[in-house]
Parts: C-alpha cells; structure tokens; sequence
C-alpha cells in the first residue's frame, strides 16, 4: 500500500494551493474572472459582485466546478439511482452530458437499480485534465478512479497499482494533472470505519 500521508501541508504542497477539498460544500472556489459556482434548489448559480443568477434548471445538480479557460461548468447531475457529470458552456448557454450512467431499461425496476452506477466529486486541472470517481463497471459497487485527458476525451480508468483498501472520493488533482489526492474509505470509511488521505501518481498509479 502506498504511503497514507499524515500532514496537510505536504499534501497541499504537493497538490497545489488550495486544490485539496477538506470537506463536502456546495460553493466552489472562484474562477479567475471573480466568478463562483455554486448550487442553489438544485441548480448551478454563480455569483459575481454583481450578484447571483442561475445557470441550469434541470435540478439535481451537484459539486461544480470551472473550466481553467472560465467558459465551461462540470458539475453532477443526481437522477436519485445514478449520477452524470454534466457540462454546461457559457458561450452558447447549452448543457451537454459528459458520461451515461442511466440504463436503458424500465425506470425503478431491480435491473434499473442493480445496473446504475455513480459519477462524483469531478475536478478540473489548469491544464484540462479531468478527475472525478465512479463505480461504473465495478461489481462491489466501490468508488474508483477516471480521469478525462480532456473534456473532448472519452473517461478511461486512472493507472492504479491495487494499494487502496476501499472506495475513494473528494479527489482533486495537481496543477499539472499528473498526481490526484483523495480520501479512502476503509473499513466502513464514512459509515464508522477508517479513512485516509493518500496521493496517486496518475503516470504510474502508484
């Protein structure tokens, strides 16, 4: 198993300022251009010194977060029994989904329920790159993984040598996008058992 890192300033050194989320919030950090977004009722907002608007009204939205050029937003989009990251652009007001994790089969049904699977926590590199994790493919149903070289590029999973002892979330990525930091959930994790930090180096997925 790789190394659990024990203090959050070699994470943040490592990472990058500010890159690492030490908690679930709705509001993420501000883009450049002194814009934030965050979700409101289910929906994408962002905020600017001028105030607050809406940017979708589909409900159901999660975790948003800024394209490095400030033109896009990927954000999750809950459907109850599945999530899809979700994009939408700002130049032509349009949302676009990123992954397609619904089966195509009866709605509520134990087959619709058994066969959909998860995309969470995404975050977005300075350089494009992709994270977030997902359980799709999976048949424990535990978190992994995925990365995007792009938001053009299909979602693939990240090199991974075996060392995690559960599932994973809150993953961020270094300015580079080429190591990810994320919390482990082991032994129960979240429910009562142990998490931990560790970090990944996404060319060799040690």
């Amino acid at each position: 198993m790789r190394s659990i890192v024990v203090t959050l300033l070699a994470l943040c050194l490592t990472v990058g300022p500010g890159a690492f989320p030490l908690a679930r919030a709705h509001a993420q950090a501000g883009e450049p251009g002194g814009r934030i977004a965050f979700v409101r009722d289910g929906n994408v907002w962002v905020w600017t010194p001028e105030g607050a608007d809406p940017l979708t009204s589909t409900s159901g939205a999660e975790d948003p977060t800024w394209s490095p050029a400030g033109d896009q937003v990927l954000f999750v989009q809950n459907g109850g029994s599945f999530s899809n990251l979700v994009i939408h652009s700002l130049d032509d007001d349009r949302t676009y989904r990123v992954t397609d994790n619904e089966p195509y089969i009866e709605a509520g049904s134990a087959d619709y329920v058994g066969t959909s699977s998860w995309a969470q926590d995404p975050c977005w590199s300075a350089f494009g790159a992709i994270a977030f994790v997902s359980d799709n493919g999976t048949t424990d149903h535990l978190m992994q993984l995925w990365l995007m070289d792009s938001i053009r590029d299909d979602p693939y999973l990240a090199p991974y040598d075996g060392g995690d002892a559960g599932g994973i979330e809150q993953v961020a990525l270094n300015t580079r996008g080429d190591l990810a930091a994320y919390t482990v959930l082991a032994a129960g994790g979240a429910l009562g058992g142990i998490t931990y930090v560790t970090i990944r180096d996404l060319v060799t997925g040690v």
